[in-house]
């Protein structure tokens, strides 16, 4: 018996936990992450990356044109299958008037230096390091809650993103074919005509339009369906390639438009906007005991050493975090 093939996608949000991701911040950020046990996720549109709510559709969209196959360049076809494109996912289930994702962002690595410029206030904040091994149960396949890596290589998002649309292409490029193909029209209302040889024109035009409407109603739901399910597993994860230096992990959350209970959402200021958000928890079950997930802070290269580290350990003893291990940053950084 042969091996049954592995899906790619449902690799990548099954990849396993490393013991440690870290999350950059400043020292006010810090107080109040350890304080409350959460942390922020923000809505998507709202990051630094001005294209990232859109990327995954855009690019998914090209590739859908790109890929066509030879019998569908006709400018009806193309019309129509790029038309049902846009309704059924960027006006439908996965528009923005449907669906919110919320992220809260963590990294591989904790001491890096463009992480520290770009999120703890020029250097001078902490890299706080947690656990998260015991939460992959709530990230199952059936869970609308995703915990992945994100990608960057254009290869690996090409190949994720055609399997994602594969299960559109074909029913909808059929559909769409027939019904810009005149031979086949014409051949479809003259089988109308001798079923319904009292029917005029007009009725008969009527009657091909309502078969092909069931045609649509017939075949798109599943094929859509799926090909939903896999886009809505990647929209949160893919990221253009420029940065991919900070080798991103992130929870998406995602709030529907017909969710009975949304979380509640917040806002913080950041220079010309307000940035909304909602609050994820960071205690859970770790090994049957209900733990607080940070194990380690890194103290940011523009502070003082010796100071700063004692301030932090105070302050964690404080918390009620004990026995989170606190050290400097390794990188030799000035920011004088």
């Amino acid at each position: 018996m042969s091996k049954r093939a592995k899906d790619p996608i449902l690799e990548l949000i099954s990849s396993p936990v490393p013991d440690r991701l870290w999350h950059y911040t400043d020292l006010e950020g810090f107080r109040g992450i350890v304080g409350s046990k959460r942390i922020y996720a923000t809505n998507i549109k709202y990051l630094n990356d001005r294209e990232e709510s859109k990327h995954a559709l855009a690019l998914a969209k090209r590739l859908l044109l790109e890929n066509l196959p030879p019998e569908a360049d006709a400018p009806l076809v193309r019309q129509l299958v790029v038309g049902e494109f846009d309704r059924v996912f960027e006006r439908g289930a996965l528009s923005p008037e449907n669906l919110t994702l919320f992220t809260a962002s963590f990294t591989a690595n904790g001491d890096l230096l463009s992480q520290w410029r770009g999120y703890s206030a020029g250097s001078a904040g902490v890299s706080l390091g947690f656990d998260f091994r015991g939460v992959r149960e709530i990230t199952a396949p059936s869970s609308p809650l995703i915990f992945a890596p994100c990608v960057y290589k254009d290869d690996d998002k090409e190949r994720l993103l055609r399997l994602s649309i594969a299960p559109f292409v074909g029913p909808v490029l059929d559909i769409a074919a027939h019904t810009a193909d005149i031979p086949t029209r014409e051949r479809t209302r003259e089988e109308i005509r001798k079923e319904k040889p009292d029917l005029g024109e007009k009725e008969i035009e009527g009657i091909y339009f309502e078969r092909l409407q069931g045609m649509w109603n017939q075949e798109l739901p599943r094929s859509v369906g799926e090909a939903t399910a896999k886009l809505f597993h990647l929209i949160g994860l893919l990221k253009n390639s420029a940065f991919q230096e900070e080798q991103e992990w992130r929870y998406v959350f995602p709030v529907f438009a017909n969710m009975p209970k949304p979380p509640e959402l917040k806002f913080r200021s950041r220079s010309s906007t307000l940035v909304p958000y909602i609050e994820f928890p960071l205690v859970g079950d770790v090994e049957g005991n209900a733990s607080f997930r940070l194990r380690e802070v890194i103290i940011g290269p523009g502070s003082e050493d010796e100071l700063a580290v004692d301030a932090a350990r105070a302050f964690l003893d404080s918390a009620d975090a004990k026995g989170v291990a606190v050290s400097h940053s390794r990188i030799p950084y000035r920011t004088w």
